[in-house]
């Protein structure tokens, strides 16, 4: 979504991070829902909604400044989360998947939709060499994944929190509703692709995390 302006958006996190118990004015704070359409929530870095008690674990890798201060200068750094986040975040996942279904949905062969794969990431067509290994690896790839998968649940609708009473010590649990996510409309998912299409993806997620596609030059 290039709209500019308008809401902040809430996209997918680490549910982990997402579920998390967090205390605002002595309150426990609701649980982070992200956007139900794939239109709100996939938008630029820039609209992502600042929560000073929760950073998006993309962005905290990356540098993102803290939200109690004023930033004049971001820093930049190399740092081995960087490469997890990148490789294996469902985001880039996500991303890969829909690229692999995209191109091989607009183009007549695997090796067009390779073809076109560079160009879109590296701006220039693969070599003949690169063509070919790939084209070779993607088969055996192809060869070695499952013919199905199952459904994942992709946002849970409740979460059971825990606390302490501060005045009595009690120990004691609730139930938070996600109502939100009761309508969320999930990206597209493995199980719904074939093997062909989810080795291609993989190789999307490669490409991703290429050097000659992450660093700007």
């Amino acid at each position: 979504n290039r709209t500019m302006g308008g809401i902040p958006a809430r996209p997918e996190i680490n549910l982990e991070v997402a579920l998390q118990p967090r205390m605002v004015m002595g309150t426990f704070a609701s649980a982070w829902t992200p956007n139900t359409l794939p239109s709100q929530r996939h938008r630029r870095s820039l609209y992502v909604l600042r929560l000073r008690g929760l950073v998006p674990p993309l962005l905290e890798v990356f540098n993102s400044p803290a939200p109690d201060f004023s930033c004049e200068r971001r820093e930049s750094s190399t740092v081995t989360p960087q490469v997890f986040a990148l490789f294996n975040g469902n985001n880039s996942h996500a991303r890969a998947l829909a690229l692999a279904d995209r191109l091989l949905a607009e183009t007549n062969s695997d090796a067009e939709a390779l073809t076109e794969c560079y160009r879109l990431l590296y701006s220039r067509s693969p070599t003949p060499e690169e063509t070919a290994d790939t084209l070779n690896f993607w088969k055996n790839l192809e060869a070695s994944l499952p013919e199905t998968l199952e459904p994942v649940e992709s946002q849970p609708l409740e979460v059971v929190r825990t606390a302490v009473e501060e005045n009595t010590g009690e120990h004691f649990s609730f139930t938070e509703t996600l109502y939100s996510n009761r309508d969320f409309i999930p990206d597209l998912q493995p199980h719904k692709l074939n093997r062909h299409v989810r080795a291609f993806a993989d190789i999307c997620l490669v490409l991703f995390n290429s050097n000659e596609f992450v660093y700007v030059y």
